[in-house]
């Protein structure tokens, strides 16, 4: 492929020919280094790269690659389901632990999903991110099909893809100090190629992360405590500049005092960074938390969506009755109010065996509002003003 302002793209080109047509362009640069296909690196998003994308349209003979989405949508979902077998040998079941879900997921949004525990959250998350297949439905990064890509353009999708795991006491090497920690996602993906190029970046993501480097780098996690172990994980994930990051129930083990520390801290970096984050709670406060200003949430519940909108709307003003009873179960911390608080009553209070799911609106077997039609076929997502909800109500 010919540059068209600097010659063989793999001679040397210290500046990118896209350089004056992009709004990073301040900092963008071609270098040796062997990261895509054509021998470049790119501190930004080289698949939104011209240059990248008129040499796959050479390789495939078409205008441009496909896209399915707007440039606007970093992830999206289409009709996903994961499903896991259980049981013994000789009768397995099928466990639907995410079932025909759509989501999308723009550029510096946050989308919270809400749910109880075996909701399907953290399966949802754990796929949207590579770690699980999925059985059915599609994903599509930067509206490309992640199961169409090539191993280099998916490589790519993994590398911006990142996750923080609830439990910074399991998540981290013990055996490892906090700097061999950090090193390992660079010394991987080949994105450093000095010791002290290696060092300039961890010291930097630590002290982003509000980690003074001199004092940390040498430390082993059992020597942290839990707000540091997971500003350290969330250090790890920020490492390689992700576009799309799952944080999973990330304050769930930290101490009260300490949980809107963290919170701060991923909405501050969001900013920076232009992060686009599934915050996974279970808590309906911290989801509005992270997402009531500009974001949308989600609430999940046995692998299905309830109930999906703008987080501010939705749960002040929530439609569907799961919705409303997580609502209605937060604790009211002034004794006046709580004693007046009505809280929704339910049909039962333990959920259903998900292999054993009512045939119809999965919610029905608890729900009060319950009428027949919802014991005997499952209600789509409906769009009830800006908000979709899953019920024969509306």
């Amino acid at each position: 492929m010919s540059n068209p302002s600097q010659g063989s793209p793999r001679g040397p080109a210290p500046v990118c020919p896209y350089l004056q047509r992009t709004p990073q362009g301040y900092v963008c640069s071609i270098t040796q280094r062997s990261v895509n296909p054509l021998g470049w690196y790119c501190v930004f998003d080289y698949m939104n790269c011209p240059i990248y994308i008129g040499h796959l349209s050479r390789m495939a003979g078409v205008k441009g690659p496909e896209r399915k989405y707007s440039e606007d949508v970093v992830i999206a979902a289409e009709d996903l389901s994961v499903v896991f077998k259980v049981g013994s040998m000789f009768s397995k079941k099928d466990l639907y632990a995410v079932d025909h879900i759509n989501i999308t997921v723009n550029k510096g949004e946050t989308l919270a999903v809400v749910g109880e525990s075996g909701s399907g959250k953290t399966t949802l998350g754990k796929t949207l991110v590579g770690l699980y297949k999925p059985t059915t439905g599609r994903i599509y990064f930067h509206g490309r099909d992640v199961s169409t890509m090539t191993d280099e353009e998916y490589r790519v999708y993994r590398l911006k893809s990142q996750y923080i795991h609830q439990d910074p006491y399991s998540s981290l090497n013990p055996y490892k100090t906090v700097y061999d920690i950090l090193a390992v996602p660079l010394r991987a993906n080949k994105l450093v190629h000095s010791k002290a190029e290696e060092e300039k970046a961890i010291f930097e993501t630590l002290e982003s992360v509000g980690l003074n480097p001199k004092a940390y780098i040498n430390k082993y996690p059992f020597e942290l405590s839990g707000g540091e172990r997971q500003r350290v994980s969330i250090a790890r994930a920020l490492l390689v500049k992700p576009e799309f990051v799952v944080a999973d129930e990330p304050v769930t083990m930290l101490d009260a005092s300490l949980r809107l520390e963290v919170l701060d801290l991923l909405l501050s970096v969001q900013k920076e960074m232009n992060l686009s984050i599934l915050f996974i709670t279970h808590d309906l406060g911290m989801a509005y938390y992270m997402a009531g200003e500009r974001g949308r949430a989600a609430v999940m519940y046995l692998g299905s969506i309830m109930e999906f909108g703008p987080a501010k709307e939705m749960l002040e003003s929530p439609l569907h009755p799961y919705t409303q009873a997580l609502l209605s179960a937060i604790p009211e911390p002034d004794p006046t109010k709580s004693r007046s608080k009505k809280v929704m009553k339910l049909r039962s209070l333990d959920p259903p065996n998900p292999l054993r799911a009512p045939p119809g609106c999965k919610f029905s077997d608890r729900c009060p509002f319950a009428m027949d039609r919802c014991f005997k076929e499952r209600p789509p997502l409906k769009k009830v003003g800006n908000t979709w909800v899953a019920c024969w109500l509306y």
